[in-house]
């Protein structure tokens, strides 16, 4: 795993086989910080999203071949306050006894091989962890899970998932809304976020904004 957060660019790599898990971001023009991005990715040999943002997108034409843009992803924020909001009872802080269910939710979700999320079980081990993995159940079955990282008084949310067969039914902003409110109770003031196309309307219709739009990148198949 490769990881760095500067103040114009930022990357996580996972090492494993599929983009959704490694992640770019370039917010600036700046060729060098676009080369070192790069080298980066190819020393970790992983495929990739890579996200140009802002004064980042003047530099598209830098990109080499192998790199192909797929699409648009809103960043968006939304302020959180605390309210009187009686918690769901379906939600709950996910253990170890729940990680398989919340693997398959996610694989189900973004049509990814299980063994992709195996990161997931490293955040429940990790005693240093800002992060926590959500899940809502219905009648005991999981059908939606959502993880946040709150840091001072910011909270991310990522890796929303609620499976076709379950979706439509509310339990996405059933999970989002508790879980939301229970961090805004644990001091976050404000939430960010990226959304793909199929999950923005339903964060629209939770108050979030769009501050940003990224254009996203994927590079070709690697040889590993």
């Amino acid at each position: 795993m490769s990881h760095e957060v500067l103040r114009g660019s930022w990357y996580f790599l996972s090492g494993l086989p599929a983009p959704d898990v490694n992640l770019a971001m370039v917010h600036q023009n700046d060729r060098d910080v676009l080369s070192k991005t790069l080298n980066e990715i190819t020393r970790m040999n992983v495929q990739t999203c890579l996200f140009l943002a802002a004064k980042g997108k003047n530099l598209s034409s830098e990109l080499p071949d192998a790199w192909t843009h797929v699409g648009v992803s809103q960043f968006m924020g939304i302020v959180l306050s605390k309210s009187e909001q009686v918690f769901d009872a379906r939600v709950s802080l996910v253990s170890l006894d729940d990680i398989d269910a919340v693997v398959v939710l996610l694989a189900e979700s973004f049509l990814l091989d299980p063994t992709n999320f195996s990161f997931f079980v490293e955040i429940l081990k990790s005693p240093n962890s800002l992060s926590n993995i959500w899940l809502l159940k219905e009648d005991g079955v999981a059908v939606s899970t959502v993880t946040t990282t709150l840091i001072d008084d910011e909270l991310t949310v990522w890796c929303m998932a609620t499976p076709p067969q379950y979706a439509r039914k509310g339990y996405g902003r059933a999970l989002l809304n508790d879980v939301l409110a229970r961090n805004a109770d644990a001091g976050a003031k404000y939430g960010i976020l990226g959304a793909t196309p199929d999950g923005q309307p339903l964060y629209v219709a939770s108050g979030w904004e769009v501050l940003e739009e990224w254009d996203v990148y994927v590079n070709s198949p690697v040889n590993l």
